[in-house]
């Protein structure tokens, strides 16, 4: 399934990235500039678009989230600015992994963003939030703000005219920081809502800020938080509950509200992921265990069977004979000499 279809890229694709944005952390045992750059590879490869992560940026607008909506909380764009300034460090996973910050130069403002964990973070990073924070700024204001000029800590890309197509001003790459650099007077330029709106929304996305995921999405946010996460030797739920901005006991009691319970959505997890992992790989069974986070493999074999009656020997051949009767479907590769099964 592509992102980009007719030209046009999709909104959902766009919720979909960002919810893997989320997913990112400075616990995991890898980098996190491995962790972006894996999450672009992936969402560029699905994608079949080089310039995805300025595409999408551009698509962005104020409404996506409870947090960009702060950014209308205030009279004008200085202060709308200075407002997601303060409250960047609490979003749930870019508080933790990024900054933003203001500068004052006299004739002209700058707006600077950088992930603060060590490595730094990634090309597409960096491109994908400095189009989305321009995208911010020319949503909530009248005038169609152009940079005096951009600051891109990274390479030049090959699509180096369409991003510059989208930001409208001149880029420079290899810079010390990711910047947007703006004539001052552009601080004063209303913000599109009224006093009560952005009080109205001002609350909103304090309690946004503030509650888990509604009822009956918090399973399905678990759900890929815990596959993302599996990779990396986390499989407990005092390990993953923090992510989630909640406790341990917290995160139970609300999937208890809907009917689950941590261990129901962790074996979800090691499900999918055995099927995905036998359809594309051909790693020994004793690392498939040990990756799915079992003890042994003899526990791997015994979920398998209560997942699906059958042996993951029986099923990965089954997933061979489709792919022999369907030429465009995956094919795994053939089996190890030394893989076991029981």
């Amino acid at each position: 399934m592509a992102i980009r279809e007719l030209g046009t890229v999709k909104e959902d694709h766009l919720a979909e990235v960002l919810k893997r944005y989320r997913l990112v952390s400075p616990d995991s045992k890898a980098p996190v500039k491995e962790q972006l750059e894996r999450l672009w590879r992936e969402a560029i490869e699905l994608a079949r678009d080089p310039a995805l992560p300025v595409h999408l940026g551009e698509l962005f607008n104020p409404a996506m989230d409870a947090f960009t909506s702060l950014l209308l909380w205030g009279p004008n764009l200085g202060d709308a600015m200075a407002n997601a300034q303060r409250h960047w460090g609490r979003q749930p996973t870019l508080g933790r992994i990024s900054e933003t910050k203001i500068e004052d130069r006299g004739p002209v403002v700058a707006w600077h963003y950088r992930i603060t964990q060590p490595g730094g973070g990634c090309r597409q990073d960096s491109e994908f939030a400095i189009c989305r924070a321009l995208s911010f700024m020319r949503g909530i204001t009248i005038a169609q703000l152009r940079p005096q000029r951009v600051l891109l800590q990274g390479e030049a890309p090959p699509y180096r005219a369409e991003l510059e197509r989208i930001l409208q001003a001149p880029v420079e790459f290899r810079q010390p920081t990711n910047s947007l650099l703006f004539s001052r007077d552009v601080l004063a330029l209303p913000v599109m809502s009224s006093p009560a709106q952005r009080s109205m929304i001002a609350r909103l996305a304090e309690q946004a800020l503030e509650t888990p995921p509604p009822t009956g999405r918090l399973p399905e946010f678990l759900l890929d938080l815990i596959k993302t996460n599996l990779a990396d030797g986390t499989f407990n739920m005092t390990a993953i509950a923090p992510r989630l901005g909640m406790s341990p006991r917290t995160l139970q009691r609300h999937l208890q509200k809907d009917q689950t319970s941590f261990q129901a959505v962790l074996d979800q997890a090691r499900k999918e992921l055995s099927v995905n992992i036998l359809r594309h790989g051909r790693q020994p069974y004793a690392r498939i265990a040990t990756r799915l986070g079992y003890s042994n493999v003899a526990n791997f074999h015994r979920a398998f069977r209560r997942w699906f009656g059958q042996t993951p020997n029986q099923l990965r051949l089954r997933l061979m004979e489709q792919s022999d009767l369907d030429p465009s479907a995956p094919r795994p590769w053939p089996l190890h000499t030394g893989d076991q099964d029981s």
